[in-house]
């Protein structure tokens, strides 16, 4: 709820800092499902970039966040983008039940 009332007032959800993280990349690495709903309702870009290429599904996918996975999916995250690494969401995922829904 608050981070809503924060984009009623004018609070960018597309806005990204200095390492060029958008608010969808921490809630996503967090596996705060509740507030990526929110940001992507309010126009979060499900496959944002930062400097080096990470987007919101490989920080779901590392953490091991499967219900904020299956929302970035629906929500058109594509899951063949790497980083400039090269590595997929998939390369990024340590559990088992993670690799399997991507």
């Amino acid at each position: 709820e608050v981070v809503k009332q924060c984009i009623l007032q004018g609070a960018d959800p597309t806005a990204k800092d200095n390492a060029g993280w958008t608010p969808l990349h921490e809630a996503c690495a967090r596996g705060k499902l509740e507030v990526v709903k929110v940001l992507v309702q309010y126009g979060a870009d499900v496959n944002a970039h930062s400097n080096d290429g990470i987007r919101p599904l490989h920080d779901a996918a590392e953490g091991g966040h499967v219900e904020v996975l299956r929302l970035l999916l629906t929500y058109g995250a594509d899951p063949m983008l790497a980083t400039y690494a090269g590595n997929t969401a998939y390369a990024c995922a340590k559990e088992p039940k993670t690799k399997r829904l991507l």
